[in-house]
């Protein structure tokens, strides 16, 4: 099982260093952003699925989002 709030201040910290919003990160991850809002305030554990989705947004590895390793590659 994945740290919700491991990712939740990873996804913070690539949300505010790519100054990109919730409803943006939503339309382009194609998820709803009440679901982007869950994940952000630890209230909500990602599917992988969703946490692919958002990392290719992010343009970073889901090891980043979940772990907040860069591995200097995208999964």
């Amino acid at each position: 099982m994945f740290d919700k709030n491991a990712i939740a201040r990873n996804l913070r910290k690539h949300m505010e260093e790519k100054n990109i919003s919730i409803n943006k990160l939503a339309r382009l991850a194609d998820v709803m952003p009440s679901t982007v809002w869950q994940y952000i305030h630890g209230y909500s554990t990602p599917v992988i699925y969703n946490l692919y989705k958002i990392s290719k947004v992010l343009g970073i590895s889901v090891d980043n989002l979940i772990k907040g390793i860069d591995d200097g590659k995208e999964d």
